[in-house]
């Protein structure tokens, strides 16, 4: 796995004699670095999505929240409407 920590970095850092010793040919240093590079992407892509499903079920919740403090909005506006009509009607009397 390819993180931000100092240690995976060595394969920048090393002397290239060291690294000759370890891998003969450009061509798989490139393999590796591009594996490097393609699970890097994938992880960090991996906490992207994990985000974006976050974010939607919490925006599904606010919405039905919405809906039940709306309905109950309705409910004490026609509650308090009658209660005004009463009022009114025991005024007239």
């Amino acid at each position: 796995m390819f993180t931000s920590k100092a240690e995976d970095y060595t394969w920048v850092t090393e002397h290239p004699r060291r690294m000759s010793s370890r891998t003969n040919k450009p061509a798989e240093l490139f393999e590796d670095l591009w594996r490097q590079l393609r699970e890097c992407h994938q992880n960090a892509l991996q906490e992207l999505e994990a985000k974006v499903r976050k974010l939607k079920r919490e925006r599904c919740l606010d919405a039905e929240k919405l809906e039940v403090f709306h309905s109950r909005n309705q409910q004490l506006k026609e509650q308090n409407e009658a209660l005004q009509n009463a009022i009114g009607l025991l005024e007239e009397r």
